[in-house]
């Protein structure tokens, strides 16, 4: 089995991050973002690293996924989930 160099396992990993229609984010264990394919905040991908989903969008709208996302990382088990509240502004 050939292995790619990290370069270009990257560039294909944000090429699928580009074309993937849905909102997907990777956060790091303080729950800040990493990486993320989502339009939903029309920030680009470097205005959103390093934040946490607090700090860039409503809290009505966190309140709907988040404790999602704490129970799966203390868990460490994959759940289905939906968030279908949007930001208004």
């Amino acid at each position: 089995m050939e292995f790619q160099s990290l370069t270009e396992t990257e560039r294909l990993f944000h090429t699928a991050l580009d074309q993937f229609p849905g909102a997907f984010n990777i956060y790091d264990a303080g729950r800040r973002l990493v990486a993320e394919a989502s339009r939903v905040s029309g920030l680009r991908f470097d205005q959103l690293i390093g934040f946490r989903d607090e700090e860039l969008i409503p809290r009505e709208v966190c309140d709907q996924y988040i404790p999602f996302l704490e129970k799966t990382y203390e868990t460490k088990q994959q759940r289905p989930g939906n968030c279908s509240k949007r930001s208004t502004g």
